[in-house]
């Protein structure tokens, strides 16, 4: 069964808003995060991470935008690995997060402009390994990874004085 004509175009259009929105607020939320501090200062950040890296994933599923999927998934998976014990913040996995996050923007970016998202694929091969988990994030091009400092958002963060 086909959906209504201008149906996906609708959801794609009000999914990219929502998209906008998790990454801006997944790439601020990493800026609290830091290797250094306390499980317990941590939980509540990575919690919130993680719930909303969760509901770009559900929405992405929503309009087939499978590699913006799959990017969310590994997020998850870095996330829960964050949550289940002291000290699992790595600066490596910090980096990671913040690199994933970078790539989930430009991936975005590049739906937004109506082009193919093909750049990503999870596999075996990765630049980064989690321990016990299946999920592995392969590049096909290095440069298909951009550095956080290329992001194309502006992720400040807040000050504490008015």
């Amino acid at each position: 069964m086909q959906p209504p004509p201008g149906l996906l175009e609708k959801l794609t259009a009000m999914f990219l808003v929502e998209a906008r929105e998790h990454v801006q607020a997944l790439g601020s939320g990493l800026l609290e995060l830091s290797p250094s501090a306390s499980q317990a200062a941590l939980l509540p950040v990575v919690e919130k991470l993680f719930r909303g890296a969760h509901s770009l994933k559900g929405a992405a599923r929503t309009i087939n935008a499978g590699e913006i999927e799959r990017l969310c998934q590994k997020l998850e998976s870095l996330f829960s690995h964050v949550k289940s014990g002291p000290g699992l913040l790595s600066p490596q996995t910090l980096e990671e997060l913040h690199r994933l996050v970078a790539l989930l923007g430009q991936r975005v970016d590049t739906l937004e402009a109506g082009q193919p998202i093909a750049d990503c694929v999870i596999g075996k091969n990765s630049n980064f390994r989690l321990p016990n988990s299946e999920f592995r994030l392969r590049l096909r091009s290095p440069s298909a990874l951009p550095s956080p400092s290329s992001m194309p958002f502006s992720f400040r963060r807040r000050s504490s004085s008015p």
